[in-house]
């Protein structure tokens, strides 16, 4: 279960960037 939160808090975060960052 921890790991599927984190995952899922990285992917968020991922994608977080990639929308933020020009590309």
């Amino acid at each position: 279960m921890g790991s599927l939160l984190i995952n899922t808090l990285y992917s968020s975060r991922h994608v977080h960037i990639a929308m933020s960052w020009p590309s």
